[in-house]
């Protein structure tokens, strides 16, 4: 031991915490506010985990998937419903170097709440439109392509504990009879690159009239959490 040569390897330095963390939600063409997508979501969620999640600071912003600042985003959200997801090849790229650079998204089938008896109609529904063209998006070789395979999220999963506790999995969100129960994830190089849910939690983050909202806000700070520490581990290794 005493003679082994100094090899003077240097341990290997971690970039300082950022500052602030930037949480995004994605725009594209013909998502209708109310419909598709809710405009103070994000915004409400952000409030919330300010005031009752870790002590950090959290930005909100729209952006265009043609924006290249998604990259500095910890987290990226996107929802929709009926609206035709007509995103370009050039959006495809950027989305792909995003999740494939460690990068997380959130996506989510939302319902809005409707003055009939079934108040959230074909929600926590599989197969929907919205639901039917994202996993077509994430298949495109752009994004993460076909070998990428959805799975449900098991309870024992991290995101699941990363700051507040959901033993029994995803909160029920604002869905009423529909079949579907679990979120689900993508992959890649042993990192999550996508969350999704047909569970409608999302839509609570924007409706102070709903019940089950405080739940939502605390998945929501899950996610977060999730993400910080994602991207604090950097990128997966090729």
């Amino acid at each position: 031991q005493e003679t082994r040569p100094d090899l003077g390897v240097k341990e290997p330095e971690r970039a300082p915490p950022p500052s602030s963390y930037l949480i995004a939600a994605l725009l594209y063409e013909k998502a209708v506010d109310g419909v598709d997508r809710f405009p103070l979501a994000l915004p409400e969620l952000v409030r919330f985990a300010g005031e009752s999640g870790p002590k950090v600071v959290l930005r909100s912003k729209e952006l265009r998937l043609s924006d290249r600042k998604i990259s500095s985003a910890a987290l990226l959200y996107m929802s929709g419903n009926s609206a035709p997801l007509h995103i370009g090849n050039n959006e495809r790229k950027t989305l792909g170097e995003y999740l494939r650079s460690g990068g997380l998204l959130f996506a989510e089938d939302v319902r809005p709440a409707q003055r009939r008896r079934v108040r959230f109609p074909d929600a926590a529904v599989a197969g929907t439109p919205f639901d039917i063209q994202f996993k077509a998006l994430m298949a495109d070789p752009l994004v993460l392509g076909a070998n990428a395979r959805w799975q449900k999220v098991p309870h024992t999963h991290p995101l699941y504990y990363s700051f507040f506790p959901f033993e029994h999995g995803p909160p029920p969100g604002a869905a009423s009879g529909g079949s579907v129960e679990e979120l689900e994830m993508l992959e890649y190089r042993g990192r999550v690159a996508v969350f999704f849910s047909d569970l409608n939690i999302s839509y609570l983050w924007s409706a102070p009239q709903e019940t089950g909202r405080a739940r939502a806000f605390e998945f929501g700070v899950n996610l977060i959490v999730f993400a910080m520490a994602q991207q604090a581990a950097g990128p997966a290794l090729r």
